[in-house]
């Protein structure tokens, strides 16, 4: 998941009173380990069939058609560096106030 859909979903989480509660932000953050497992396997995948087709490129009777048609080699996908941070997530306690932030889950 993108890091602005991720500060959105979890901006969402935080200003509506039903998935404050432990239990939603709990299954809310299995979701999104889900999804990010999800992108990493596209990845992967997509990845691997860039590499598939890079390599097909390069056989001699191959690069001959290659030239001819002006296929081109692909780049691998990489996640720009600020889609890679986690965003910092503070969910408020319905029960201490509007004023108390606790932090999100800790990669501990």
């Amino acid at each position: 998941m993108s890091a602005p859909a991720a500060v959105a979903l979890f901006a969402l989480a935080e200003a509506c009173p039903q998935l404050r509660s432990q239990d939603n932000v709990l299954r809310l953050q299995e979701q999104v380990q889900r999804l990010e497992e999800q992108i990493a396997d596209r990845r992967e995948l997509y990845n691997d069939r860039v590499f598939r087709y890079n390599t097909a490129l390069a056989p001699v009777p191959t690069n001959v058609l290659t030239r001819l048609f002006g296929w081109t080699r692909r780049e691998f996908f990489a996640a720009a560096p600020a889609d890679r941070e986690r965003p910092d997530v503070r969910l408020r306690d319905a029960a201490a106030g509007p004023g108390t932030d606790h932090d999100g889950p800790s990669d501990e």
